[in-house]
């Protein structure tokens, strides 16, 4: 039966440990794993005992890297996912790290689609709305849902948007200026539809 014949303390990172098996360097755990496990130096262990230890480890490592990406902003479950990914956790850990922040409410795609929409609501068109949320891997049933509980005016929008680009434009021909108006309203998803309206309803000597 293997033996742990030594724990020490690392010395860049006295919040991990060094366990020895048989006299060589097995693996490192933070100290929080070698006390849910109550591990000792001259105490036997055997190869499930070291799976289960490093995938208690892989799990802690995995849950605290995506509550350091939440303690900057909040995100979807699939921006998570593909971060966790890219530092190279393992896929049964990641599901069962982001289940379980799921339940404690840390990460719900509903409310950061509601976030999202409160925060960019009043300078983008519903389908630029719509696309950056799709990005964020976020469902098409809650957008919708999120759509019809807070519904745009996009005229309002493109007013809004119109008046401030054309402070900013001036002393540019007619239809130069209409074409630039038109990609840049395009751009923040204003639909055709609401832009002919607005270029019909307004024109550049309306300024406010």
């Amino acid at each position: 039966m293997p033996l742990i014949t030594k724990i020490e303390v690392q010395k860049k990172k006295p919040n991990r440990r060094s366990v020895y098996i048989d006299g060589k360097y097995a693996f490192g755990i933070d100290e929080e794993v070698l006390l849910q496990f109550n591990l000792e130096e001259d105490q036997t262990i055997d190869e499930q005992e070291i799976k289960d230890i490093q995938k208690a480890e892989e799990k802690r490592a995995c849950k605290e890297s995506s509550l350091r990406l939440l303690s900057y902003r909040m995100r979807t479950e699939n921006e998570l996912r593909k971060r966790l990914k890219q530092k190279n956790h393992n896929q049964e850990v990641i599901d069962e790290v982001l289940d379980s922040l799921k339940r404690l409410a840390l990460i719900n795609d509903l409310e950061f689609a509601r976030m999202w929409m409160r925060e960019r609501g009043n300078s983008r068109g519903k389908f630029k709305l719509k696309t950056e949320l799709w990005e964020k891997g976020v469902s098409q049933e809650i957008i919708e849902t999120v759509l019809s509980e807070l519904p745009l005016n996009e005229s309002e929008i493109a007013e809004k948007l119109r008046d401030k680009w054309l402070k900013s434009h001036k002393n540019i021909g007619d239809d130069v200026l209409k074409r630039r108006l038109t990609n840049f309203l395009l751009r923040r998803g204003i639909s055709y539809d609401t832009i002919s309206e607005l270029r019909i309803k307004d024109s550049r000597h309306c300024e406010h």
